[in-house]
């Protein structure tokens, strides 16, 4: 493992106040984006007073992350939830890292971290004190997952890359599914085209040798009145062929034997 502050001071000016890219990497390292000051400091140009709100979310979003500056109060950092870690940038320009918030004690605490500092170790600060040294600015920073990301959490745009990766195999069952429907839905169509087409117009045409087919029918032959016979006929989904034919038989006229 090499040094990296020799590195750091030669890329960097030392009248420059670098903690937030400090945060900056530590944030993204939670988040699974391994970046580093140097880098930072060798890909960007800024003066003497340190990178600007602007650079560090342009910064954030050229490196697979989502940046976004909010004013925060201390009541907003104990819903942040999954939020967190967030970085705060202090009203003398330094910035920290905002851990997680402790709910567990009275008063409530905030546990931050000091990356440029060298520090590993957590601090617990209270409202007050946060509150006299911080105005709310602070830098929300997500991962941007890419399409087809393994890593990204569970959720629809996980379903889609899943999708999108495995396209091949949801074509084939589309494809067998599309088949399955039409042998599904041929059989029960041609049943009830013979019983509309054929069956009734036989039916209505045959009769005893010498009679006339206007005979056929006797005029006390019951029928159903074609207007109510349309809401049964909308009951004869091709999923249920067979319930769909005795809705059709019953409202059919009858014809006597």
């Amino acid at each position: 493992m090499t040094d990296t502050a020799p590195q750091r001071d030669a890329v960097s000016d030392e009248t420059a106040d670098l903690s937030v890219l400090d945060a900056l990497v530590a944030v993204a390292v939670q988040r699974g984006v391994h970046l580093s000051v140097p880098q930072l400091c060798h890909d960007y140009v800024f003066g003497p007073e340190g990178p600007s709100d602007g650079l560090i979310l342009r910064m954030a979003a050229e490196n697979g992350l989502v940046a976004r500056q909010v004013t925060l109060a201390w009541n907003d950092l104990a819903t942040l939830g999954k939020a967190l870690p967030v970085i705060i940038r202090l009203n003398n320009g330094h910035s920290v890292v905002a851990v997680s918030y402790n709910e567990d004690i009275e008063p409530h605490t905030l546990i931050v971290s000091d990356p440029a500092g060298g520090d590993e170790r957590l601090m617990a600060v209270d409202e007050a004190r946060l509150m006299d040294a911080w105005d709310g600015t602070a830098f929300l920073v997500k991962r941007r997952f890419k399409p087809l990301d393994q890593e990204q959490p569970f959720g629809l745009q996980w379903v889609l890359a899943q999708a999108l990766r495995e396209r091949k195999l949801f074509r084939d069952v589309a494809v067998a599914t599309l088949i399955m429907t039409i042998f599904a839905l041929v059989p029960p169509v041609v049943f009830l085209i013979i019983l509309d087409r054929i069956l009734v117009s036989q039916s209505g045409t045959s009769g005893p040798p010498g009679r006339s087919s206007n005979t056929s029918r006797p005029s006390h032959a019951v029928s159903t009145p074609p207007l109510a016979r349309w809401p049964v006929r909308l009951l004869r989904p091709a999923c249920f062929p067979s319930a769909g034919a005795i809705c059709w038989i019953a409202t059919r006229p009858i014809i006597p034997a």
